[in-house]
């Protein structure tokens, strides 16, 4: 488990060393902060990590892979399937390469031989029933190989890395289609498993590849889990605003102007586009977190930080936006103020 305090580590020492604009998002909200802690009516006291909730790390490789069962030949049987593939390509699979192939392949393995069996003609009786056997056992693996390619792999550490800072403020690095797309792709996959879909190796790590190069997953926890605790921290001073005639006058104008210089041109229109692609792509992450129905406990727990509960990452960060929204919109009603801006 990583701690808000910990994130916020992270994040401030590559604000020191790089001029990344992923770590840009947290210096506006600090100067967010700042702007309205100069106003007479905020009172804003040192921001405190939230210890209550933390970020869940992707579970160790050995706590989010699934065994599957395992299919080896003897060597009667290998000479005696020769004339289909079944024996090539449970050969791959035997082979010194074969017994430590990464997750994906074993995946795109296990499509291969349950095709190799159900297309071979063999004449030896006891041999067909125990390769019938493999596969009807194969075919219901097939979502937790599935499962372990889509996590177990390089590609889904980096996709959900907490050490990649936070979704970058700029509109053409945050709008991820290519990963839309590919999660898309990988559903339809998920979904059609028992057709036992015709994927090429070069297509297959094509779509990981995207996973791998998006980093979103992770940014995606950090970015929610510093939007909500700075939202709060915000809204809460916001909402402890004692409103009277005098204060309706010039304190209440300058906080207009910070709340258009800072939450309507900065951080409302980043928050916009976090939401716009978590909502493209939440769904599909949910769905292919289900493929298979005995998914290991702590990689539920991990993946339930994207539930919309309030009691998560991804609910506490939409209850915080639309409280914070509310408590600005409370503030300027009482004074008569109109949220519209020049």
């Amino acid at each position: 488990m990583l701690s808000f305090k910990s994130v916020l580590i992270v994040i401030t020492s590559f604000l020191i060393c790089s001029c990344d604009d992923r770590f840009r998002p947290l210096e506006h909200l600090v100067s967010y902060h700042e702007a309205l802690a100069r106003s007479k009516l905020i009172q804003l006291e040192e921001l405190e990590t939230d210890s209550h909730l933390s970020l869940l790390r992707l579970p160790d490789l050995r706590d989010r892979t699934m065994p599957l069962s395992k299919f080896d030949i003897g060597l009667l049987e290998f000479l005696s399937l020769q004339r289909c593939d079944v024996g090539l390509v449970a050969g791959e699979r035997n082979s010194i390469l074969g017994r430590v192939m990464p997750s994906s392949q074993r995946f795109l393995y296990e499509l291969k031989i349950i095709k190799a069996i159900e297309q071979c003609t063999i004449e030896n009786e006891s041999l067909m029933t125990k390769l019938q056997g493999v596969v009807r056992t194969k075919r219901a693996e097939l979502p937790k190989a599935f499962a372990n390619a889509m996590w177990s792999g390089e590609e889904a550490a980096g996709f959900f890395s907490l050490s990649n800072g936070m979704i970058s403020m700029s509109p053409e690095r945050s709008q991820y289609q290519a990963l839309v797309s590919t999660f898309s792709e990988l559903v339809i996959i998920g979904e059609n498993l028992q057709t036992l879909p015709n994927l090429s190796n070069k297509v297959f790590e094509a779509h990981l590849k995207v996973m791998l190069d998006s980093e979103y997953g992770g940014r995606l926890l950090v970015t929610l889990q510093v939007l909500a605790t700075r939202l709060e921290y915000a809204t809460n001073a916001i909402e402890a605003v004692d409103v009277n005639a005098a204060n309706c006058q010039a304190p209440i104008a300058y906080l207009k102007q910070q709340f258009t210089k800072y939450y309507i041109k900065i951080i409302q229109p980043y928050m916009a586009r976090v939401n716009r692609v978590a909502y493209q792509v939440l769904p599909n992450l949910k769905e292919l977190g289900n493929v298979a129905s005995e998914e290991p406990e702590a990689l539920k727990r991990f993946f339930s930080q994207f539930d919309e509960n309030t009691n998560t990452v991804w609910g506490r960060y939409k209850q915080a936006s639309i409280r914070h929204a509310q408590a600005w919109s409370h503030l300027f009603e009482q004074c008569g103020i109109s949220l519209k801006t020049n």
